[in-house]
């Protein structure tokens, strides 16, 4: 466990020590461009979501929301209906006046 978290802090997060007990995040120089903040969620929010599901294991979660913490999966919830919201908007960007998806604005990964 404490090896994820390690992972998580310093090479997922990029955080580092200070004086051995605080710790902070370290920004590249710029790295704050425009609306970097959006992307960083986006990223991290990505990075925890991997770590869930490919690493945690599924009987200690199930277990753990069936104890009394059931409202990790409101949360969870939640959540994904804000991040639906937030897709469903910016797929209609995509989209022409004929609701046909504008391909030149879909960016080839």
């Amino acid at each position: 466990m404490k090896d994820l978290i390690r992972k998580i802090l310093k090479e997922d997060l990029k955080y580092w020590g200070v004086d051995g007990k605080n710790m902070g995040p370290k920004l590249e120089e710029g790295s704050k461009g425009e609306n970097y903040m959006f992307f960083s969620n986006l990223k991290q929010m990505r990075r925890q979501l991997d770590i869930m599901i490919n690493e945690f294991d599924t009987n200690m979660v199930n277990d753990t929301l069936n104890n009394g913490h059931d409202w990790a999966d409101d949360h969870i919830t939640e959540a994904k209906v804000n991040i639906d919201q937030v897709f469903d908007f910016f797929m209609n960007k995509l989209k022409d006046e004929d609701g046909e998806y504008i391909t030149d604005m879909l960016e080839e990964k």
